[in-house]
């Protein structure tokens, strides 16, 4: 699943997030995202896509919990995803992998 971010006064497209290797068995699946216009980095528009995304994948989706990879050097990124409840839980092939279980009692 991936999803478009756009700015909200005129449309513009900045950049993309989703969810990928949705195990739906497990209720687990990888998140992404990228803003491609470094002009639109640090506005809160990371930050918000996030928070949109956790709220579909976990109350829409069902999920019990999401994941993903980031560059250790990336701080930015990683700030971003700790602001959302994201927490470090090891490293994969030179990243740090981050999750976040849901908090939703079913």
């Amino acid at each position: 699943m991936a999803l478009g971010i756009e700015l909200k006064d005129n449309s513009k497209l900045i950049g993309t997030i989703g969810l990928r290797d949705i195990d739906w068995s497990k209720h687990i699946a990888e998140a992404s995202i990228f803003i491609g216009d470094k002009r639109e980095w640090g506005k809160g528009y990371g930050t918000e896509a996030m928070k949109l995304l956790l709220e579909i994948g976990f109350k829409e989706l069902n999920l019990k919990v999401m994941q993903l990879h980031t560059d250790p050097h990336n701080l930015r990124a990683r700030h971003v995803f700790k602001k959302v409840g994201f927490k470090e839980e090891g490293s994969s092939e030179g990243f740090i992998v981050m999750v976040k279980k849901s908090s939703c009692q079913r």
